[in-house]
């Protein structure tokens, strides 16, 4: 198994989530929110941090040609743990919610189950939305 490859794959799908991480981020800036603001900038840091440890690793000339199934499983695994745990990351970093809660709402969110741990998350938002 070439890791670099894996590396390289596994760059890009934190670069994904980076830009996933920038839209509550611009968010909470323009509602001013900073406790919220601060738990972003610093995901988006550690993101930051792990994109450029990967990329420092990655194969970058004909990596889709050297994907063997060994390299698929693994960035499928390695993928769904690393997304998750990145999409944790706010929840803790915000004091939002323990580390069970935060990684059962991230694999929930990421699934797209419907199932959460939280009361009510219309409160706060509604209004602000106009709803």
């Amino acid at each position: 198994m070439d890791l670099r490859v894996v590396n390289y794959i596994l760059a890009r799908l934190v670069l994904a989530a980076m830009a996933v991480l920038c839209v509550p981020l611009f968010l909470a800036l323009a509602w001013g929110e900073w406790g919220s603001v601060r738990a972003f900038a610093l995901s988006l840091g550690l993101a930051v941090t792990l994109w450029a440890v990967l990329v420092t690793r990655a194969r970058r000339n004909n990596v889709y040609d050297a994907i063997t199934r060994r390299e698929g499983v693994a960035v499928t695994g390695l993928g769904w743990g690393l997304i998750t745990a990145l999409g944790m990351v706010p929840y803790l970093f915000g004091g939002h919610l323990g580390l069970l809660d935060a990684l059962f709402e991230s694999i929930s969110g990421f699934t797209t189950t419907g199932a959460t741990i939280l009361d009510d998350m219309t409160s706060d938002i509604a209004p602000r939305l106009g709803l």
